[in-house]
């Protein structure tokens, strides 16, 4: 089985209230959230897993985002360009995880059907944090999954949703175990809810995404990804390392 090697890119980040990924708790407390390409690194196919944003491409979604590393940069770091993706398995459509699509003309998103019909349909257009822009994505090339999938050799995908409706986390098989990315806005504090200042009498095992749209799903799937995971990467990790 292929063993590959899991690179985040911090592409930018963006200003955000932390409870957006600890539902109901640490309310008002901003944080510079990174927004992550993550580069899988392996024998065949080359694969990202999202897009991330520039701040340029972000300015009339969500204003305040700074640059990092915009994708062509990172993309550089590891002597790729853009144009030499082959897939991008797509976590789910929101604008912060499709604002790179545009520069990897040669790749073949693989999006779920029920995110894609949901983002397409219109329904969510409107309602805060349900942040479809068609226009990040539309004329690519797709692959259009359903459930639980293997995608290459060593990379799968795995139905999470509550975040959105077609939510897919992605796990990988590295020299050090299975690595997962799970498929919703997250952070370390949404699996390991700090201690300090916890609301209730009991801190709970995790915590769900603010923007849901199924609280129970939502958490089915948070405890699903922790309970799979050799190596847990938050899709909006705070403090990732170089690789996996």
């Amino acid at each position: 089985m292929a063993k590959h090697i899991v690179r985040p890119f911090i592409t930018s980040r963006i200003p955000c209230d932390s409870s957006i990924f600890t539902y109901l708790n640490n309310i008002g407390q901003m944080v510079m959230t990174p927004v992550i390409a993550w580069y899988i690194e392996g024998p065949g196919e080359k694969i990202l897993v999202d897009t991330g944003i520039s701040a340029e491409v972000c300015k009339p979604y969500w204003p305040g985002a700074e640059d990092v590393m915009p994708l062509k940069e990172a993309l550089k770091s590891v002597q790729l360009a853009p144009e030499d993706i082959d897939i991008i398995i797509h976590s789910h459509l929101h604008f912060d995880h499709t604002g790179g699509n545009s520069m990897c003309k040669n790749a073949t998103l693989v999006v779920q059907e029920e995110e894609l019909e949901t983002a397409t349909s219109g329904i969510y257009s409107h309602i805060p944090g349900q942040n479809y822009y068609p226009e990040l994505y539309e004329g690519q090339k797709m692959e259009i999954v359903k459930g639980d999938q293997e995608i290459v050799d060593g990379v799968r995908v795995i139905l999470t949703p509550g975040h959105t409706p077609g939510c897919q986390s992605v796990a990988i098989d590295t020299a050090n175990g299975t690595a997962i990315i799970p498929g919703f806005c997250c952070t370390e504090n949404t699996f390991e809810p700090p201690d300090e200042d916890y609301p209730l009498p009991r801190r709970p095992e995790a915590q769900i995404p603010a923007i849901h749209i199924n609280s129970a799903e939502a958490y089915e799937s948070v405890m699903k990804v922790k309970k799979m995971a050799d190596i847990l990467l938050p899709l909006h990790f705070l403090n990732p390392k170089e690789q996996y």
